[in-house]
């Protein structure tokens, strides 16, 4: 039997990388915050996503004067909490402006529903002409995402 995992989403990631952290750093010190910010931008954050979240913490351990592990624990929790309740649930793509559908079209749809299901999200298609509904349909893709 042949099934792939369901994608890990972004704070199921982010809670896996801060757990193999929390085991190797006693502290959040310097060491700690830069190999935060590199497991980041390696794990597919993105860079400008890894940059502001470890600059914030650092921040806020600072402020705080944050020391122990469970500190820092808690604190990136409250941040992901923040982000959380700050992220899209709902991408609409309207594509009445758009004259003509190809390949590139359907990726940018299908990374479109990708990202949306990381962040437990969901994705509708509007606005489609003709032509790119008949592409969008021949590919399979009103399969996947909401097309109206």
């Amino acid at each position: 039997e042949n099934h792939q995992e369901a994608p890990m989403g972004f704070f199921d990631k982010l809670k896996k990388i801060t757990t193999n952290l929390f085991t190797t750093y006693t502290e959040a010190d310097e060491a700690f915050f830069e190999e935060l910010e590199e497991t980041l931008i390696l794990s597919d954050f993105g860079m400008e996503v890894a940059v502001e979240t470890v600059e914030k913490l650092r921040e806020k351990v600072r402020k705080e004067k944050l020391k122990s592990q469970e500190e820092v624990r808690t604190a990136l929790r409250e941040m992901e909490e923040a982000l959380d309740a700050a992220l899209p649930r709902k991408l609409v793509l309207d594509l009445s402006g758009v004259t003509f559908m190809d390949s590139s079209g359907i990726a940018v749809i299908l990374r479109a529903r990708q990202k949306m299901q990381l962040l437990d999200g969901g994705l509708l298609v509007r606005g489609v002409p003709p032509q790119a509904r008949r592409v969008l349909e021949a590919a399979g893709v009103n399969r996947l995402v909401t097309i109206k």
